[in-house]
């Protein structure tokens, strides 16, 4: 009987699915059951996934028409609520790989803290990479509360991977389909509604950086999805009183915004010029309304790009206000 579903939403990674699927079939812990999610890939990766099939009793193909990851991650949850008897829930993108160890030391952490979220570290990699597994040792586990998680781990606790859920945890929460940060918008609210998470400081998921990749090639989209989801974020922690994750949220915000702006500025053209105006009066808004989150010497980058000239202005008197400040210690 399988105690984890792991989902797999394949999608064009024909060249990397084979390190994929291995590195899940040779995991130490062996009671799961993986869902490879072909999501309309026009490539041979839906005969590989069959393949598979075939040779694993434990792994379970669905071929749908292409709905993006979002959807392809949905229907992979929906399969398992469905089917499996699993009670515990982790995805792995499909040009990603993962450690030997990796659902053994999560569900061994997940138990032992008694928690129904596990975590563990990630290591970036890219194909000039010299890889080696981590080494992994007992007792390698600590607790944290989801606000200090948020915090200290802001992209580890953002992503969907390198997670283990309790699976009930789905019954009522989907990937929004159609998002590129479709992350952003689910990944922090099954954090807040745990108690505490348990966090394996070990590299046990190896993320791809992959040029060719879906956040490489649509960043006009996920620009605007990333300001939406952060949006809800930021009402989500002033709703439940999470002051220090909400800083995270509106920093993040008004940084999003900040690489929009600069972007649309080197873009010349009457929608970009309007649209550069409107994210222009947004960071404003930001910076207005949380203005005890934005002091001016600690966070300046912000107000470079909201208020540039009042900005030059400032650092020229300043630098004068020194000098006058120096000569005037000099002659003392």
């Amino acid at each position: 009987m399988p105690e984890i579903s792991v989902v797999v939403p394949v999608y064009k990674v024909e060249k990397y699915l084979h390190r994929c699927v291995d590195s899940l079939l040779h995991q130490s812990f062996t009671a799961f059951d993986l869902i490879l999610v072909d999501d309309g890939s026009p490539d041979q990766c839906g005969q590989i996934c069959d393949q598979y099939a075939e040779r694993d009793r434990r792994i379970h193909v669905i071929h749908q028409r292409n709905g993006g990851l979002s959807a392809a991650r949905n229907s992979g949850i929906n399969w398992s609520l469905s089917n499996s008897d699993s009670k515990w829930l982790t995805f792995v993108d499909s040009d990603d790989w993962v450690h030997p160890h990796y659902l053994s030391l999560l569900y061994e952490n997940a138990l032992a803290y008694r928690t129904d979220i596990s975590v563990c570290a990630y290591k970036e990699l890219d194909d000039s990479t010299i890889h080696e597994y981590e080494k992994v040792q007992d007792g390698l586990g600590a607790e944290w509360t989801p606000e200090d998680f948020f915090v200290e781990k802001h992209v580890n606790a953002t992503v969907a991977w390198g997670k283990l859920y309790k699976k009930e945890y789905f019954k009522r929460l989907r990937y929004p389909v159609g998002k590129i940060h479709e992350d952003e918008f689910i990944t922090y609210q099954m954090l807040f509604r745990t108690q505490k998470i348990a966090f394996i400081n070990t590299q046990l998921y190896y993320y791809y950086v992959n040029d060719c990749g879906i956040m490489k090639t649509e960043s006009k989209y996920k620009r605007s999805d990333v300001l939406e989801a952060l949006v809800q974020q930021i009402e989500y922690f002033e709703k439940n009183h999470f002051d220090r994750a909400k800083k995270i949220s509106v920093r993040a915000y008004a940084g999003a915004l900040c690489t929009w702006i600069n972007t649309l500025s080197d873009q010349q053209s009457r929608e970009n010029s309007k649209l550069y105006q409107e994210q222009i009066k947004k960071l404003k808004q930001v910076i207005k309304q949380y203005r005890s989150l934005f002091p001016f010497e600690e966070c300046r980058w912000a107000y470079v790009v909201a208020y540039p000239w009042h900005t030059k202005c400032y650092g020229f008197v300043k630098r004068v206000l020194s000098k006058v400040k120096r000569v005037w210690q000099l002659s003392a």
